[in-house]
């Protein structure tokens, strides 16, 4: 599994959970999902929302992959964060 074409989202939606970045994971050599959403809880951790298609989620993660997937994305979102910040 591999985080690829990692984006910064500036807006967060509405809620109290905020979208932070959308990315695109390459599950297996043959199954990409794109605009996969990074979002921030209030207490600070991660999650992960499916892509959507039509006004519904076009996958399904379980618990142990929801966790696997948000936490190599959080590494990369962290990653981009700290190239951004050593750049400025």
């Amino acid at each position: 599994m591999q985080i690829t074409h990692m984006r910064p989202v500036d807006h967060g939606g509405p809620g109290p959970t905020v979208t932070v970045a959308s990315f695109t994971v390459q599950v297996t050599p043959d199954v990409m999902l794109n605009n996969v959403q990074l979002r921030r809880k209030p207490d600070g951790s991660y999650r992960i929302q499916p892509p959507r298609a039509f006004g519904e989620p076009s996958a399904f993660f379980t618990g142990p992959l929801a966790r696997k997937l948000a936490e190599a994305a959080t590494i990369e979102f962290e990653r981009q964060c700290a190239r951004e910040h050593a750049r400025n």
